[in-house]
């Protein structure tokens, strides 16, 4: 604060100074002669004073708008509008310490151009109220470091669960397949596809119905039809679903976008009636199997005489 005023006291003694100058070179400049140049010179250099005590704060006051606009929209690219954003991502993303990043959304708060932001001291994050945009939770891989969103259990970069070590081989394969399940359900954050958004549900829940009966019975993991699903179609359809939601995010045409989301449900129509065929052969299998210990139950009562 003392400084700004020494800095007011200082310009306005400048300038009366310049003013003066001016004055008195104007008075040498009446005779035209030895004196008339002197003064000329004297106002010049008082005009000189008087335009850089008047300008210059201008073109400093207009030069540090520019920066901090410039800044501003750098930080908004990365902000969006998400409601909230990690300062470690800030940092991240403009090659900068987060010690830098809380310095300059001080600043730019200050001038105005992050209306009601605050960070949050605990979560470390910057809140914009305005926004309404909810960022998707991620979280680090153990192993690599790479970024999990949170409806996936597995790493996609190296594979490595989220949770505990699996005890066997059957538990991480239900794992995996949950894992892109999770991938295939988040179309419904992307998309607004109503078609698309049927199929997928559909196809989730017969296949969460199949998970169900290969958990309950592991020596259904034999069956061939069941290993494909898991080890081949899951993947590839997974796949497929993130590629379509890359696709999005980059905002491809409209007549493109909907070429590819028809291609999607003929496949995911496919694979429905596929997937009932399973359920279907897994339901007589259960039928047999009932059919089975009845006739053995009936046989054992014959023989106790009942």
């Amino acid at each position: 604060m003392n400084n700004g005023k020494h800095s007011g006291v200082s310009n306005k003694a400048i300038t009366i100074i310049a003013g003066l100058m001016m004055l008195y070179g104007a008075g040498g400049m009446e005779d035209y002669g030895k004196d008339f140049y002197v003064g000329l010179m004297i106002f010049i250099a008082g005009f000189a004073v008087l335009m850089a005590v008047c300008i210059l704060p201008f073109l400093s006051s207009r030069s540090k708008k520019r920066k901090v606009s410039k800044k501003y929209l750098r930080y908004s690219s990365v902000i969006g509008q998400y409601r909230r954003t990690p300062l470690k991502m800030l940092a991240d993303e403009l090659k900068t310490s987060e010690k830098n990043v809380k310095l300059e959304i001080q600043e730019m708060v200050f001038d105005g151009y992050l209306k009601d932001a605050y960070v949050d001291q605990d979560s470390e994050e910057l809140v914009i109220p305005a926004n309404t945009m909810i960022r998707e939770k991620k979280i680090r891989c153990p192993r690599c470091s790479a970024e999990i969103k949170d409806v996936y259990n597995y790493c996609p970069m190296c594979g490595h669960s989220r949770f505990a070590e699996e005890t066997n081989e059957q538990e991480k394969n239900h794992e995996q397949v949950r894992m892109y399940l999770g991938m295939i359900d988040s179309v419904k954050l992307f998309s607004a596809n109503q078609e698309l958004l049927k199929c997928t549900a559909y196809f989730s829940e017969l296949v969460n119905d199949i998970l169900k009966r290969t958990e309950d019975k592991p020596e259904l993991m034999g069956n061939r039809d069941i290993r494909n699903l898991y080890n081949l179609y899951l993947p590839k359809i997974a796949g497929a679903i993130e590629d379509y939601k890359e696709m999005l995010i980059k905002k491809i045409p409209a007549e493109k976008r909907l070429a590819l989301e028809d291609d999607l449900c003929k496949v995911f129509y496919k694979e429905n009636m596929a997937l009932v065929e399973i359920t279907n052969k897994l339901n007589d299998d259960d039928i047999l199997d009932i059919s089975s210990e009845i006739d053995a139950i009936e046989e054992k009562l014959a023989r106790d005489g009942y």
